[in-house]
């Protein structure tokens, strides 16, 4: 499974928007709420920006961690090798981005993304370590597995071109009420998704302890691979994929003091994001299902078996191994994978003292933890902020669904920010995510 881990890896929607608002502009704030820009009479330019994350209910990473990326560190660090383990990891791109007025009531917005998400849910830590081990690492043998329901893997690369707009619906002396809305036009560039329903087995060592095999199971596998990019990380790869449609809808109320009508002391949002789907046309020589029976007197050999095989193109390891999987399904269909919807709810309050709070309540909408969704996850941010001649100093604490409490530092200067909402805990103690953003606009 040469590139597996590192698809988990690269594979953040909202989770860390909170955070990132906290220290960036306008044109960030668009994406977690498009009501959530002044109609003020200048125009933003939003250049870059950069965020990653990592996590899971097993994951225990130290801020040493953070200087190997790679397999081991997915495996050992992200999955664990000893439980069932739920979680994810992402990378988000926001490219240029352009806000204009439309008048003294609206404002025009324009923006592109580009986001690779993974989630993976009752993934056993050591099938896993014992498929990915490029060498025997030493384990305590038999392994007996658990019987799993559905464990799932799934990985999509898409990006997105949108145009917003918000309106100021109410303007009452020092109260403002404004909606907005956002239409984004998404390419579905790559997916990868393994859903396993497995009925026992054991993993045992052969007789000279150079490899490990699985014995005595059965169940079913369904695989779904689309695109070029997790093979081919090259630029044109970027530009290929169906089209799809999503939409974020907001609102949002400030509170202007009487002195100062140019700025704020509370902010509350309210808004829906990612609704819609993702478009893939799958590739059929590695999209299919097979039914899995390995009876107790033979063995599948993970190391012989995955040398070789990309996490997307798993069905190779299948059809090597026919005696042990019997296909019975070709996807030849355009297929739909949800956007992860969610409900973002902000609160924010500035003083006078270049202090100021924001909390940010992020809610999942999705019924299902399927390989046809992406996760959007529950989430608690409570960001406390410090401004000072142009710096602006915050220290990120979230509650998260899966990875529980972290807490981290950020750091604005004019256009520029950077920061990790995880940093902190990975310095104190072992921490079950990791996360960095930064950005200029």
């Amino acid at each position: 499974m040469k590139y597996g881990y590192l698809i988990l890896l690269l594979g953040l929607p909202g989770v860390l928007y909170a955070q990132f608002a906290s220290v960036s502009n306008k044109g960030t704030r668009l994406f977690s709420n498009p009501a959530a820009v002044t109609a003020d009479s200048s125009i933003y330019v939003h250049f870059f920006s950069f965020q990653g994350w990592a996590g899971g209910n097993n994951a225990s990473v130290r801020l040493k961690d953070w200087m190997h990326l790679g397999e081991s560190f997915a495996r050992e660090r992200l999955l664990g090798t000893e439980q069932q383990s739920t979680g994810g990891a992402g990378v988000t791109i926001l490219g240029p981005s352009l806000i204009m007025p439309l008048g003294e009531k609206a404002q025009l917005g324009l923006s592109s993304r580009m986001r690779v998400m993974s989630d993976f849910r009752n993934v056993d830590g050591r099938l896993i370590s014992e498929i990915g081990e490029p060498e025997k690492s030493v384990h305590t043998y038999p392994y007996d597995l658990a019987s799993l329901s559905q464990m799932t893997l799934n990985v999509a690369a898409f990006s997105d071109i949108g145009i917003s707009y918000s309106r100021i619906l109410t303007n009452n002396q020092n109260h403002i009420i404004q909606a907005g809305g956002s239409l984004r036009y998404i390419t579905g560039i790559a997916h990868a998704s393994i859903d396993a329903r497995l009925e026992g087995g054991t993993v045992r060592l052969n007789s000279t302890g150079t490899a490990s095999y699985l014995t005595g199971t059965s169940g079913t596998v369904s695989n779904l691979a689309s695109g070029e990019l997790f093979n081919d990380f090259s630029f044109g790869a970027f530009f290929k994929g169906r089209g799809s449609v999503g939409i974020d809808l907001g609102l949002e109320y400030t509170y202007q003091p009487e002195h100062d009508r140019k700025d704020y002391l509370l902010r509350i949002g309210l808004a829906v994001t990612d609704i819609g789907n993702i478009s893939f046309s799958p590739d059929s020589r590695y999209s299919k299902a097979y039914d899995i029976a390995i009876p107790e007197n033979r063995g599948l050999y993970f190391n012989q078996s995955m040398k070789g095989v990309p996490f997307n193109h798993t069905t190779l390891m299948y059809e090597r191994n026919s005696d042990f999987f019997k296909q019975r399904k070709v996807d030849t269909s355009v297929y739909h994978i949800s956007l992860p919807t969610a409900l973002q709810l902000s609160v924010e309050y500035k003083s006078n003292y270049g202090i100021s709070v924001a909390a940010h309540l992020q809610l999942a909408l999705q019924s299902s933890h399927t390989v046809s969704s992406l996760w959007a996850y529950n989430v608690f941010t409570v960001v406390p902020r410090y401004d000072w001649r142009g710096f602006t100093f915050s220290v990120p604490l979230q509650v998260r669904s899966y990875t529980g409490f972290n807490a981290g530092l950020a750091f604005k200067y004019g256009d520029f920010y950077i920061g990790s909402g995880s940093i902190l805990s990975s310095v104190w103690n072992k921490s079950n995510q990791m996360d960095a953003f930064m950005g200029y606009g």
